[in-house]
């Protein structure tokens, strides 16, 4: 598997939440000095995150256009687009190589509309 194929699996995970990632799960994926500038404006901490998501019911989410910049052996960005419950947006991810495994260090999403016409 590719770095960009792995990576582009454990995004998938952190999208899916429920049984596919619990909170152990995010714990694992998250970089305990994550941030997230969220696509409704909200600037999420590691704890804040966590706190919110686990209450969160499972999604239903499609990603496309996904692309990956290898910026060196430990870091790589992840760009996509994703649908989440008919809500459309732009999303990049800051992947970070720890000792154990890779960890998101930073998260954007941009809104771009909405799947009904205006």
């Amino acid at each position: 598997m590719s770095l960009c194929e792995e990576l582009q699996e454990l995004e998938a995970r952190l999208l899916r939440l429920g049984p596919e990632c619990p909170r152990e799960c995010m714990e694992r994926l998250l970089a305990p000095d994550f941030v997230e500038f969220g696509a409704s404006g909200t600037v999420w901490t590691r704890e804040s995150i966590l706190a919110e998501l686990a209450s969160t019911a499972e999604r239903v989410y499609q990603m496309s256009d996904v692309r990956c910049a290898e910026i060196n052996a430990m870091s790589a960005l992840l760009t996509y687009r994703v649908t989440v419950n008919g809500r459309r947006s732009l999303r990049s991810s800051l992947w970070i190589r720890s000792e154990e495994n890779w960890q998101m260090l930073f998260h954007q999403g941009t809104v771009v509309g909405s799947l009904s016409p205006a």
